[in-house]
């Protein structure tokens, strides 16, 4: 049900999310990495050798989307595929050292926009907005649960 309260909500997460792609991509520019990359460096660098599926769990992604992303990464020299000794079908995704090495850069580049973001927030401010946005990622993780078409 729309409600007058939730008009422009929706535009206000769109601007968020656009803005933030472009702000990384401009930051992240020098490593000719984009915003898009930026959850799967972060996941390799938690976990290092995950799988390609276990990564289009994690981030709620389509594997067309995954490869799509990740190819670019190999080319430049981030990351490599590798077959899984486990699952001759499955591919692991590791950081090469270059890898490892810009994520310090992209975990910089993310904080300033996080920072920018909350600029004249209070602490308990963040840790609410946090906490919301956290719920709402959840909620839209559910919804497509309950709809049938969960990934």
């Amino acid at each position: 049900m729309y409600r007058r309260e939730h008009r422009g909500f929706g535009i206000h997460l769109s601007i968020i999310l656009r803005r933030g792609q472009m702000y990384l991509d401009r930051e992240l520019e020098p490593l000719d990495v984009r915003a898009g990359q930026i959850p799967i460096l972060r996941v390799l660098g938690i976990k290092d050798g995950i799988d390609q599926k276990s990564i289009i769990k994690y981030l709620h992604l389509d594997k067309g989307t995954v490869a799509k992303t990740i190819r670019p990464l190999i080319h430049k020299g981030y990351v490599i595929r590798k077959t899984n000794p486990k699952d001759k079908r499955a591919y692991q995704i590791f950081l090469t050292r270059k890898g490892h090495e810009i994520l310090p850069v992209v975990r910089d580049a993310v904080n300033r926009w996080m920072d920018a973001l909350t600029a004249g927030f209070t602490e308990e401010e963040k840790e609410t907005a946090h906490a919301l946005v956290s719920r709402m990622s959840e909620n839209a993780r559910d919804s497509l649960k309950i709809s049938g078409s969960s990934r």
